[in-house]
């Protein structure tokens, strides 16, 4: 990861799509949607400067150091069953980018 991960700028990436099913009456459905899906979507601190998005991490730099560690992972090795026993066993521990130096 980090030999190919170094530039971590370099990665551009289409936007992602999100289809959301549900049911209008179904509680759950409603739960998710009034208790997460749109505070996420009221808080998402996201814009296009120069034709390009910026944001901010909720929980700061090194929460989107991560994030992008865990997003080149995924592009490069492409297989799920390749990359995500790495993302789990990055973030099963206290610093997701300190286990990546381990």
């Amino acid at each position: 990861a980090e030999s190919r991960c170094a530039n971590l700028s370099r990665l551009a990436a289409a936007p992602v799509e999100v289809t959301l099913f549900y049911e209008s009456l179904c509680p759950a459905c409603r739960g998710f949607l009034v208790q997460e899906l749109f505070t996420d979507w009221l808080v998402l601190q996201e814009r296009n400067v120069s034709g390009k998005w910026q944001f901010q991490c909720q929980h700061g730099p090194e929460e989107c150091l991560g994030n992008m560690i865990e997003t080149c992972l995924m592009h490069e090795a492409k297989n799920f069953s390749t990359y995500f026993p790495v993302i789990f066993c990055l973030e099963s521990g206290s610093s997701v980018t300190k286990n990546l130096e381990a």
